[in-house]
């Protein structure tokens, strides 16, 4: 067992050392994008307003809490983002295990992505990110597998964005599936993007319905803007898996 902990400990050290450099270039371009990144200004608001606005209730309720400790609304928003990169980090190492450099060229793919890809952490969208890396940290750093159990522990993700409703159900899928080699992942990933092209016309109805707001329409209108018109992060991951 101590020797377990000591590994650990040298694990997470060698992780943390190695990516402080990338983690400090990025937040330094997060901070000084304030005045110009796309939705920056909205983020800013709930930090200094919550539960004004039609976002989902988690970042709303961080935004009340954190104000006792933090008065800045950029300080704020700023602490977040480092706790969320935190939580990214420490799942990432121990997924990983960075303590030789091939495993360290792993992680350092794995932010690229994060950092240029998912989420578009300097443009749009904060929410979708921090709900990601909790949705990541709940899978694969507390180990929580995909049960009914466990239901709680995933909902947590979608309170901060509903826009991982979708990967918490392909997570569930998988696993009572039994997906777990390159033949099945194709197999599904085929039948399931015939499925969805037919259902997606059928989704803004069924949104309407359970009373969604009807701001995420826009995502599925044709006239978006180009990041969100088309789906790089599904791409990009696909591309990345078939490498594997």
């Amino acid at each position: 067992l101590d020797y377990m902990i000591k590994d650990r400990v040298i694990n997470y050290t060698i992780g943390f050392s190695l990516a402080l450099p990338i983690i400090l270039i990025y937040l330094y371009f997060f901070i000084t994008s304030m005045d110009f990144a796309l939705d920056r200004i909205n983020y800013i608001e709930i930090m200094a307003n919550p539960f004004q606005g039609r976002e989902e209730p988690l970042i709303h309720y961080y935004s009340y809490i954190s104000n006792k400790i933090i008065a800045n609304p950029v300080f704020r928003l700023v602490f977040l983002q480092v706790f969320a990169i935190f939580l990214l980090l420490i799942t990432l190492i121990r997924k990983l295990k960075v303590y030789s450099l091939g495993n360290f060229i792993k992680l350092l793919t794995s932010l690229l992505i994060f950092f240029s890809v998912f989420s578009n952490m300097l443009g749009v969208q904060l929410r979708i990110g921090y709900a990601t890396i909790l949705f990541l940290f709940i899978a694969f750093y507390l180990e929580k597998k995909p049960s009914i159990r466990n239901i709680l522990y995933f909902v947590v993700p979608c309170l901060m964005h509903m826009g991982v409703i979708l990967p918490i159900i392909l997570y569930y899928l998988f696993y009572y599936l039994r997906i777990n080699n390159k033949k099945r992942y194709v197999i599904f990933v085929f039948f399931f993007l015939i499925v969805s092209t037919f259902l997606v016309n059928f989704l803004p109805y069924f949104l309407q319905i359970i009373g969604i707001n009807a701001y995420y329409f826009d995502y599925l209108d044709s006239d978006q803007e180009f990041g969100r018109k088309y789906p790089f992060s599904v791409i990009f991951y696909l591309c990345f898996y078939s490498l594997k």
